[in-house]
């Protein structure tokens, strides 16, 4: 999706599981991706830059 590169979004989990189930969701240190599935391809992927962030998402 062009304009979506970069988008830094706070509620990311949220949006990806408005995806359904077949959309699974990577967390990492750094990053939390989702991956679609049926399509096996990543739908979403978010680069956390500040620690705040990564203790939002965390819960």
């Amino acid at each position: 999706m062009p304009g979506q590169t970069g988008q830094r979004d706070l509620v990311t989990s949220e949006a990806c599981n408005e995806k359904a189930a077949r959309v699974d969701v990577y967390r990492t240190h750094h990053s939390i991706s989702c991956k679609d599935h049926e399509e096996e391809k990543w739908v979403h992927s978010y680069i956390l830059l500040e620690a705040s962030e990564q203790l939002l998402l965390a819960h």
